[in-house]
C-alpha cells in the first residue's frame, strides 16, 4: 500500500466511518477515547479498540466504560 493512498502518509489517519449520525463530533468522541485511555491506565496503542467499543456503546461514555470493566 502507498502512502499516498493514506491520509497524511499515516495508517492512523484514515477515515472512521463508523460514527452514527447524529452522534457526539469526532473531537468529543477522540476526547471521551482519550479519558477511557487515562482511566483504565492504557497505552495509546489501545486507542483503535476503545474506539469501537465507545461506538458500538452508542457513544455512552458510561457504557463503554461498563463494557470495558466487566470484559464484555
Amino acid at each position: 500500500m502507498s502512502s499516498g493512498s493514506m491520509l497524511g502518509g499515516s495508517p492512523f489517519m484514515t477515515t472512521f466511518t463508523g460514527l452514527p449520525r447524529g452522534s457526539m463530533s469526532v473531537e468529543t468522541m477522540m476526547g471521551s477515547v482519550y479519558s477511557l485511555l487515562n482511566m483504565f491506565n492504557y497505552h495509546v496503542d489501545m486507542l483503535p479498540l476503545l474506539l469501537v467499543i465507545l461506538n458500538d456503546a452508542h457513544c455512552d461514555v458510561e457504557e463503554a466504560y461498563n463494557r470495558i470493566h466487566q470484559g464484555g
